[in-house]
């Protein structure tokens, strides 16, 4: 190892979009205790708590769809972690929007500025499976035509012991019930990844020079686990009792799923069926 391997990643000024949710506050997290400053946009601005290293900035990501919008925003900026997302439209939070128009805006932005270091977090799925995926994936190659030193990262599933969100929350969900549905027998497999380990891979990510290759990974963890074995470990790390586990035909998780769907309410929705049907695992 090189004496400059031993020298410490001097600190960084990080813009982070979506810092505020599941997995972009473990990105935040992680930073600050790299010793990074941390810049976190969102629509209503708030105090620091004290923390001299977040500064809040106020700015409406659904209307940011021009380069200008983020002019403020990247002023002093070393580095940007895109975190924002959404798994269902909600009045102005749309997919073409928030997955596609914004980040593209935000990378061409960050081109006029020469940021190089530029993370995008992506998610792992099928387009086919719904415009959440789609939308992700189209924002990705936008983002990768204008910054060829992107780094773009598709996790799996994210799990944390302190909160969850979307597919965690309704694997949680699942795992609680006194009976446990397992769609097709519970032979999805997905390969869940830790958030404070991918918090850890973006900070190696901008911590590291920028390369022109710009590509999608694929971000999972160390162990690919059935639907029925994952459930199985929510519920002990629940510390609830073992119960009864009964496959139905995936039809009637469909059904369910449509349900969900129509209702805009709770974690599960067509998308989020259609990627843990298929399997979400790294290539």
């Amino acid at each position: 190892m090189s004496a400059a391997d031993d020298r410490p990643t001097p600190s960084l000024t990080v813009l982070v979009t979506g810092g505020r949710g599941f997995i972009g506050s473990h990105i935040v997290a992680a930073l600050l205790e790299r010793g990074h400053r941390v810049r976190i946009v969102t629509r209503s601005a708030t105090a620091s708590e004290g923390d001299e290293r977040i500064e809040w900035l106020p700015l409406d990501l659904a209307s940011a769809t021009r380069p200008e919008a983020f002019s403020a925003a990247l002023d002093g900026v070393d580095a940007i972690v895109n975190c924002a997302g959404i798994l269902r439209e909600v009045g102005r939070d749309r997919f073409p929007i928030l997955h596609g128009d914004m980040p593209a805006a935000l990378a061409e932005a960050a081109s006029l500025r020469g940021i190089q270091r530029f993370v995008q977090i992506s998610a792992l799925g099928n387009p086919a499976d719904g415009e959440f995926v789609a939308s992700k994936h189209q924002g990705d190659a936008r983002i990768a035509a204008t910054l060829p030193e992107s780094v773009i990262l598709r996790p799996s599933l994210v799990y944390s012991a302190k909160s969850s969100y979307g597919g965690t929350s309704l694997l949680r969900s699942l795992a609680a019930l006194p009976l446990t549905l397992l769609p097709s027998g519970g032979n999805q497999c997905t390969q869940p990844v830790a958030a404070s380990d991918l918090a850890r891979l973006v900070c190696a990510a901008i911590e590291s020079q920028p390369i022109r290759r710009s590509k999608p990974y694929d971000a999972g963890g160390p162990t690919t686990v059935t639907l029925r074995d994952y459930l199985s470990a929510i519920r002990h790390w629940l510390g609830l009792p073992p119960n009864i586990a009964v496959g139905i035909p995936s039809w009637i998780a469909e059904v369910g799923a449509t349900l969900g769907e129509w209702s805009g309410r709770g974690p599960l929705g067509l998308t989020m069926w259609r990627m843990l049907n298929r399997g979400n695992v790294c290539a």
